[in-house]
């Protein structure tokens, strides 16, 4: 068993980890990112940090129904336990 002494660095290896993450609040503003996430193009933390998901990644209107619109905000939704009103599940 762990205690408060012996408990791993989470940020460092969240930092370490290879695929591209990012950690979010459940109002879905950006916390942190990943190292590997950062290395994308374009990708500085401080531009991204504090923003909500969908500012950052907005929707591109241009397609009828598009990933945000879609598969991604059901994936957000499932992940945080939300219902499409926004409020949390009861098992």
């Amino acid at each position: 068993m762990m205690d408060a002494f012996n408990l791993p660095d989470f940020r460092t290896l969240f930092q370490a980890a290879p695929g591209l993450c990012l950690v979010l609040t459940p109002k879905l503003a950006i916390v942190d990112a990943g190292a590997a996430y950062l290395r994308a193009p374009m990708t500085i933390r401080e531009d991204i940090t504090r923003r909500h998901l969908f500012d950052v990644f907005p929707d591109n209107p241009d397609v009828e129904k598009s990933f945000l619109n879609g598969r991604l905000i059901e994936c957000v939704r499932a992940a945080f336990g939300m219902q499409s009103n926004g409020k949390h599940r009861t098992p």
